[in-house]
């Protein structure tokens, strides 16, 4: 049982082994949500997560023959680390399992705590049964990572800091995983301000706690597939679920997209470095309701080794269309290049990479591929760019108001032609269409609408008695002279891919299509 005593105790305790974190007002977020939004940085700990609260208060709870007997845990990393930690301030020897997937950062610093790593499974729940069974074999004492009360009122310390320094607090997030942070959290909060409104953030992909609240009990899920590792937990702890049902007001659940975004805020906006599941908390307080209020948003761990952070950062980058590729196909002739550059240099864009591909058509001289990656100033930048390097605009969709317009728009300016596909009046994803063609956009009903205003010579194929059944034509519509794998043009179709390559096959036998190598394919020109 959790109660104020074992609170006050723990959090004189931890002490002794944690940084004072002290409360982050962070500007950024607080004019993104109208609320005044302060960070609890966990991440700026001596193991990088606030793990070592619960792990430290756990084994000082321990009599010496416990500790004697050796410690062993389960963790995908930050736990881990806390143990270890913890462990070698009691002098006693401390045996970690950890998932295979577990980020090299955090196997490395654990190992240099001076606890053993046995790396095992592919996540938490995998490593968790492979350390029951050597706590058994050998007699360890084994520290759970949250499903123990003990652990949870070592992570609640966290609410005291917060209630010290911010007495006039309205909400705190915490992340969700096994359950141990926010069972702690809660019941400390509600212990000392029941006005304080407790919310829970899980990923979407593993909302173990939110199944066991639907469910009334532990609810085991099929798979955890998240981004945020250290909230990849299949199954909540059992004696977390009372103390979350009495003390949690609500649990929110993130994408793995919304967290790649958050990343960058943190790293841009405030210098730091979090890890994903500490960046739950972060993300979720664009679905929360609370202008005017005062929000604490704990920042569980900043374990993130760097080619994860390094990914990240380039999807966030690609995600916010800061960085961005385009193809232009080009006569094989000189000068064409110096076209492209010149026109990407007038609107400020900054070349990344470079690659000129000659084999995307048989005749050279009708087309070569400039793929070039560019960075950006941001989605209105990137649409400028895109306008001035095309030729025309073709619209098949677009809401009233859309980026696609937008883009049309740069497209008018620069003196291009803009084509759109007419759809029903009543689908909202045709209004832009339909709004463009009744402003003189050029109606599209077929592809020599747009190659007649060009001058291209559309190939008719029947002149040449090549007839094509029914999906055959879906296929060839999805090809062009930019190369497409089968499984690209699956996706694009709805086919099955050994119907795509069937149909690919009977194509290239007719020869309007051909392959460029490694399963891609292009028209015939």
């Amino acid at each position: 049982m959790m109660t104020l005593e074992k609170f006050e105790e723990a959090s004189e305790l931890v002490k002794k082994v944690t940084n004072p974190t002290k409360l982050i007002y962070s500007e950024y977020l607080s004019a993104q949500t109208g609320a005044k939004v302060y960070l609890k940085p966990e991440n700026m700990q001596h193991t990088g997560a606030y793990k070592i609260r619960g792990a430290y208060y756990k084994i000082s709870t321990l009599t010496d023959e416990e500790r004697s007997r050796g410690l062993i845990t389960a963790s995908a990393g930050n736990h881990a680390q806390g143990v270890a930690f913890a462990a070698k301030q009691f002098g006693c020897k401390a045996t970690i399992v950890m998932p295979t997937v577990t980020p090299l950062i955090k196997v490395n610093r654990t190992k240099s705590f001076g606890a053993d790593v046995v790396l095992h499974g592919d996540v938490y729940d995998d490593a968790y049964a492979y350390a029951c069974k050597l706590a058994e074999e050998n007699g360890y004492t084994f520290v759970h990572p949250f499903n123990d009360l003990d652990v949870a009122t070592g992570q609640g310390t966290i609410a005291m800091d917060i209630v010290q320094e911010l007495t006039t607090v309205d909400y705190i997030l915490a992340p969700i995983g096994g359950g141990g942070l926010i069972t702690g959290v809660s019941t400390l909060a509600k212990m000392l301000n029941p006005k304080i409104k407790v919310i829970g953030v899980e990923p979407a992909e593993a909302a173990s706690m939110t199944a066991a609240l639907k469910a009334g009990a532990p609810v085991k899920l099929d798979s955890a597939n998240t981004i945020a590792d250290g909230t990849a937990v299949k199954e909540i702890g059992d004696k977390n679920l009372p103390y979350v049902q009495e003390n949690v007001d609500d649990i929110l659940l993130v994408e793995d997209d919304e967290l790649i975004g958050a990343f960058l805020d943190m790293v841009e906006n405030h210098k730091m470095v979090v890890e994903n599941s500490g960046l739950l908390t972060v993300a979720a307080l664009k679905q929360l309701d609370c202008k005017g209020k005062k929000v604490v948003s704990v920042l569980s761990g900043g374990n993130m080794d760097v080619i994860t952070m390094s990914s990240i950062v380039q999807h966030g980058l690609i995600q916010r269309d800061r960085i961005f590729s385009v193809s232009v196909l080009l006569p094989d002739k000189p000068g064409e290049l110096v076209k492209v550059a010149q026109t990407i240099a007038e609107e400020q864009g900054n070349v990344i990479k470079l690659e000129h591909n000659q084999f995307v058509s048989i005749n050279r001289n009708a087309a070569v591929e400039l793929r070039v990656t560019l960075e950006a100033f941001g989605t209105d930048h990137k649409n400028r760019i895109i306008a001035a390097l095309a030729r025309g605009i073709v619209v098949t969709e677009a809401k009233q108001k859309s980026g696609t317009l937008i883009t049309v728009e740069h497209g008018l300016n620069l003196g291009k032609e803009i084509f759109a596909v007419p759809g029903r009046i009543d689908d909202t994803l045709s209004e832009g269409c339909n709004q463009l063609i009744k402003a003189g956009a050029k109606l599209v009903m077929q592809p020599s609408d747009i190659l007649d205003e060009f001058g291209i010579l559309a190939r008719e194929y029947k002149k040449n008695n090549i007839t094509l059944d029914n999906s055959e034509k879906v296929v060839y519509a999805s090809i062009c002279l930019v190369p497409r794998s089968a499984d690209e043009i699956a996706l694009m179709t709805g086919m099955e891919v050994q119907n795509v390559i069937h149909n690919l096959i009977s194509m290239e036998l007719k020869g309007i299509i051909h392959s460029v190598g490694k399963n891609q394919y292009v028209l015939n020109i």
